[in-house]
């Protein structure tokens, strides 16, 4: 505690969901006072294009924490910043770039907590890639920023378990709690000596945005490798495919052994699967353009003799 008898000053960095259990973690902890939190600005979202603030700054504002959001880190954030007592910052699903100024500002620098062990999937997709490669095993590491993207010195690595059902949506939550769970005691290790950063290899894998272009199923690839994509893209963005002309959302699928012609739709007692490359997918839950979600049987008892036509080829 400090001498205010006040817990170790922080600041916040982050924006997404995956950074609000840390937010909560740390600002219920006695050890830590989080002084400010920083965040991106509020975005157009939903079907009416409502402005809503990021997650972070609504778990901020229910705990009464300062909230500063900004689109940058330039000169605004720079003298909303420069006052604050802070001897460390941790940062997680940020979204902005750190710039130097603010790796120095406080006397510990910028804990990093990203969902993936680095240095694989350095980049703002690490959770994606872990599930559309076929990962078995990733986790949650906590590291130091520096001016390169997630390639700082690591002060600690949690291993973790993928599940052969999990979607980006499930994964995220469960690493995010790993890393709620973690936080407080690394960081206290980390600011008192007892762990020391060990640099990272220079070489790592790279996990970009996944591009709109690869949200479309494309049949001529396999099954096992389209279920991955459906998983992967769920929540948000989701998987595509065209179907009569109008867009599908393609929000569960289950991969099969059956085997026909790529694009052909398959009904058997109720059930619609799709042939693939190599195998069939079984679309379990769909979304149709301007429709509710709905299983894959009620699409078709909805859409009618489905059984034989072949999806449209993507854009």
């Amino acid at each position: 505690m400090s001498e205010a008898g006040r817990g170790t000053g922080l600041i916040f960095l982050g924006s997404g969901s995956f950074a609000v259990p840390l937010l909560n973690a740390l600002a219920s902890d006695c050890r830590w006072s989080v002084e400010c939190v920083v965040t991106r600005p509020d975005a157009r979202a939903g079907r009416g294009l409502a402005r809503r603030e990021s997650p972070v700054a609504s778990a901020a504002s229910g705990l009464g924490i300062e909230v500063f959001k900004t689109a940058g880190l330039g000169a605004e954030a720079r003298l909303r910043l420069g006052g604050i007592h802070a001897r460390a910052a941790v940062a997680a699903d940020f979204g902005l770039r750190i710039p130097r100024w603010v790796l120095d500002l406080p006397e510990k620098g910028v804990v990093n907590v990203h969902p993936s062990l680095l240095p694989r999937y350095r980049g703002p997709s690490p959770v994606a890639w872990t599930i559309l490669n076929g990962d078995r095993e990733t986790g949650v590491t906590f590291m130091l920023t520096d001016e390169g993207w997630d390639t700082g010195p690591i002060l600690a690595a949690i291993p973790h378990e993928v599940r052969l059902d999990d979607t980006s949506g499930s994964l995220a939550q469960r690493l995010s709690s790993i890393a709620s769970l973690n936080i407080s005691s690394i960081l206290e290790d980390y600011i008192s000596g007892r762990i020391k950063p060990c640099p990272q290899p220079v070489e790592g894998t790279r996990a970009p945005i996944v591009p709109p272009c690869d949200r479309w199923l494309r049949w001529n690839m396999s099954a096992e490798v389209l279920e991955r994509r459906v998983r992967a893209l769920q929540p948000e963005p989701g998987a595509l495919a065209l179907f009569r002309g109008r867009r599908i959302e393609i929000c569960r699928a289950s991969s099969t052994s059956s085997e026909g012609p790529p694009g052909r739709i398959s009904v058997s007692r109720g059930a619609v699967s799709v042939f693939c490359g190599r195998g069939a997918l079984e679309l379990l839950e769909v979304r149709p353009e301007s429709r509710r979600t709905m299983s894959g049987r009620s699409f078709a008892a909805g859409y009618g003799h489905l059984d034989g036509e072949v999806m449209d080829a993507p854009p």
